[in-house]
């Protein structure tokens, strides 16, 4: 396979597996987390972070380590950011 088709499939991948655990799956865990500490409170609600660290392991589980996982980290990251502010009015 194509390494940049490879690099689209793996962010799409991470980005939908943060969306889904972070929006949908553990919304009454990260309610109950948010209410315990204000640092829970600002690492379960900020994207980039759900993202970055969603993307990291992610690239790690697929890939390995290398030269590419930090940025592709940075990627999902800001994906799940935009991604997240441009869906947020739609509720």
């Amino acid at each position: 396979m194509n390494m940049g088709l490879e690099i689209i499939v793996l962010l799409l991948l991470c980005v939908g597996v943060r969306a889904f655990l972070f929006e949908i799956k553990f919304e009454y865990t990260r309610h109950k987390l948010r209410n315990k500490h204000e640092l829970f409170e600002i690492f379960l609600d900020c994207p980039f972070c759900n993202g970055f660290w969603t993307g990291l392991f992610g690239y790690i589980i697929v890939v390995g380590l290398d030269f590419v996982t930090l940025p592709f980290a940075i990627l999902v990251g800001t994906s799940s950011y935009y991604l997240k502010l441009f869906t947020k009015n739609l509720k």
